[in-house]
């Protein structure tokens, strides 16, 4: 019974002793902060007042985002049937929207365009924009240096659940981002489109060829047949009859076929005549009037809280260390002097 309240009492002691300690160190930290209080408002200010002139002379930087769908690929065209028929690709069908829209084709059209801006009186392109042709005379490097770029500007994301691809570009002037975002849904549309007229105009003229092809056959056929019904009009055998028949027949299925071809020709055409859409434009880019950096209270209340946190721990160390090292060299001074 004694041994059990000798053990209650020690923790009991441990405990307090702890509470002391812990009291203590948070007098001596709080100790440490009023003596150093002089330094840490001084720095503290200046790193306040270095962060509000920085919010203010900062170059702000305007964001702007379009928003793209792909066409519905459910959707069979005639060209897509027809390639299928054939044997032959849909590279449009298949495409990856955002794969287009990050290619160096669609960032070199981009790059080109004229763009009207508050720092030029004349429209330029984004490589005179940017000054590239200053660091890089000659035109192949700099329009690589100015697609390198327009990747820092432009970011590009895709909804996995909808489709739905926003793309966001960030500039100094405001017009300037929402005409460079719209830029890239008209661009990404003119090489689609380009692309299918491509594949349009390859599957018509193989098509014509198959055609061509074909209608000398039926020609051949039909003389076939004709020839030989003259040459044998008077006989009326059984095995006559059969190969009247199979001549017949392959007449009437090369007739099918020409007839088939000139439907894929006729549907071919009208494909080629119109602009099928290819991507849907759900939102255009348009001009924001509020920066989106810097964030200027956001900055100015971050930095001045790291500033005293850092100048309050740097008070402790230097007083915990700094102030020990200086006392145990003014010791081994004087053990040495005497």
């Amino acid at each position: 019974m004694d041994n059990t309240n000798e053990n209650t009492d020690k923790d009991s002691q441990i405990n307090s002793n702890s509470q002391e300690k812990d009291g203590i160190d948070t007098v001596y930290l709080l100790s440490v902060i009023y003596k150093s209080r002089y330094f840490i408002i001084i720095f503290t200010f200046v790193i306040s007042v270095a962060s509000i002139i920085y919010v203010l002379v900062a170059q702000p930087m305007y964001e702007s985002e379009t928003k793209l769908y792909p066409v519905n690929k459910g959707e069979a065209s005639p060209l897509q049937e027809i390639a299928s028929t054939f044997g032959m690709a849909n590279k449009i069908e298949n495409s990856n929207l955002l794969e287009v829209i990050r290619s160096r084709i669609v960032a070199k059209e981009i790059i080109k365009k004229k763009y009207k801006t508050l720092e030029y009186k004349d429209s330029v392109n984004l490589i005179q924009y940017w000054k590239v042709e200053e660091l890089f005379p000659e035109p192949e490097f700099a329009l690589g240096w100015g697609v390198y770029l327009l990747s820092q500007v432009a970011v590009s994301r895709e909804d996995k659940e909808t489709g739905v691809i926003t793309i966001k570009v960030r500039m100094p002037e405001r017009q300037l981002a929402a005409d460079i975002a719209n830029n890239f849904a008209t661009v990404v549309t003119e090489v689609l489109q380009s692309e299918q007229r491509m594949i349009t105009v390859k599957t018509r003229q193989y098509i014509e060829s198959r055609l061509e092809e074909a209608e000398k056959r039926l020609i051949d056929a039909e003389e076939e047949m004709i020839r030989f019904k003259e040459q044998n009009y008077q006989h009326n055998s059984p095995a006559l009859r059969a190969e009247i028949v199979k001549v017949e027949r392959k007449y009437t299925l090369m007739q099918s076929f020409v007839s088939m071809l000139s439907k894929q020709r006729e549907l071919i055409l009208l494909e080629e005549a119109r602009d099928k859409p290819v991507v849907n434009i759900l939102d255009t880019a348009d001009i924001s009037y509020k920066p989106v950096s810097p964030k200027k209270r956001e900055v100015v209340i971050t930095n001045t809280i790291i500033a005293f946190l850092f100048s309050s721990f740097f008070s402790f160390l230097m007083k915990k260390y700094y102030s020990r090292n200086k006392i145990e060299q003014l010791i081994r001074l004087i053990k040495d002097s005497n």
